[in-house]
C-alpha cells in the first residue's frame, strides 16, 4: 500500500471487552445497551488522530453455539440442554446475527469470529455432605460433645428437600413462561435464575477470539497495512502483541471506554491512550 501524507490508522476491537463495559456501566447507556447499534465506522474514525487517515476497523467477537433439537431432546455441540438455557442460547445467536447484519451494512468495518466453547458448571452439594460424613466418622466422640449425627442426618435431609422442591419450584416457572404469563420486564433473567434454582449453569467461553486479533494484527504489520495500530480492549494479554508490533517500528494507540477497569496495564504498553467517555458515547449512535 502506497504512503499518503497522513498516518495510515487501522482499528482493532475485542467486541467481549466492548460489550461487557458497555453492559456495566449504565452511565455510559442509560437503561439499555445498544451495543449494537454503535457505529462502528465513526467509531474507527473518531480514534483515529488529527493526522491520522482511518483504513479499517475490525472487529472479533465468538461465534455463538447453535441449538438442535432432535427425538433426544435439545443440544448444543454434544451437550444436552434445558428448555431455559435453549431460549437463552437462542437469544444470543438473535443478537449475534444483528450485529452481523449491521457491522455488513457499514463502510470499512469487518466483523471476524472466532469459536464458543460451553461446558455445564453444576454447584453439588452431595460431594460436600460425603466429606464431612466422612470426617465425622474419622474423629473422636468426647463427652459433652452434640449429636453429630442427628445434626447431619437433618441438614442432608433438608438439603434433599430443597433441591426437589426447587427442581419443582423452576418447573413452575417454565409452564408459566410457555404459557406466556411471565411479564416481559421479568423475562431478562428467566434464564439464568431458573439455573441457579436448578443449581447448575451452561458456561460460554470465547476461543480463538484474541488469537485472530493478534494473527491479523501482526500479518497487516507484514503487509505494511498501517503506520498506527488501534487497539480497543482492555485485556491485558494483548501486551506482548503490543510490544510486537511496536518493535516493528510503528505505533500502538490503547482505546477503551473511560470506566473502571479499562485495561490500565495495557494502557502503559501504548504509546498513546484514548478514553472515550458517555458524551463520545452519544455520539456513536448509528442512525439508519
Amino acid at each position: 500500500m502506497s504512503r499518503g501524507p497522513k498516518r495510515r490508522a487501522m482499528v482493532f476491537v475485542d467486541y467481549s471487552g466492548l460489550r461487557a463495559a458497555l453492559k456495566q456501566n449504565p452511565h455510559l447507556v442509560g437503561q439499555s445497551s445498544p451495543h449494537a447499534t454503535l457505529d462502528f465506522t465513526k467509531l474507527g474514525q473518531r480514534l483515529c488522530s488529527d493526522d491520522g487517515e482511518f483504513i479499517r476497523l475490525n472487529l472479533y467477537s465468538g461465534e455463538p453455539v447453535e441449538v438442535t433439537e432432535t427425538d433426544e431432546g435439545l443440544f448444543m455441540h454434544s451437550l444436552k440442554v434445558h428448555d431455559h438455557e435453549a431460549y437463552r442460547a437462542r437469544l444470543i445467536m438473535g443478537a449475534y446475527q444483528s450485529l452481523t447484519g449491521h457491522v455488513n451494512s457499514q463502510a470499512y468495518v469487518e466483523l471476524n469470529s472466532g469459536r464458543m466453547v460451553l461446558r455445564r458448571v453444576e454447584f453439588k452439594h452431595g460431594p460436600a455432605f460425603q466429606w464431612v460424613q466422612n470426617l465425622l466418622a474419622t474423629i473422636d466422640r468426647r463427652s459433652g460433645d452434640e449429636d453429630f449425627d442427628t445434626i447431619f442426618s437433618r441438614a442432608a435431609s433438608i438439603n434433599v428437600e430443597a433441591k426437589a422442591a426447587r427442581d419443582n419450584l423452576s418447573q413452575l416457572i417454565v409452564r408459566l413462561k410457555d404459557q406466556g404469563r411471565i411479564p416481559a420486564s421479568m423475562m431478562g433473567g428467566y434464564s439464568g435464575r431458573i439455573s441457579q434454582l436448578m443449581d447448575e449453569s451452561l458456561d460460554f467461553t470465547e476461543k480463538g477470539v484474541d488469537t485472530r486479533l493478534t494473527v491479523q494484527m501482526l500479518e497487516h504489520c507484514m503487509n505494511d497495512s498501517f503506520d498506527d495500530a488501534v487497539l480497543f480492549a482492555a485485556d491485558e494479554d494483548y501486551i506482548p502483541l503490543v510490544e510486537a508490533v511496536k518493535r516493528t517500528g510503528r505505533r500502538v494507540i490503547h482505546a477503551f471506554w473511560d470506566v473502571k477497569g479499562s485495561g490500565y496495564p495495557l494502557q502503559c504498553a501504548c504509546d498513546h491512550s484514548i478514553l472515550l467517555g458517555p458524551e463520545d458515547f452519544q455520539g456513536l449512535l448509528f442512525a439508519p
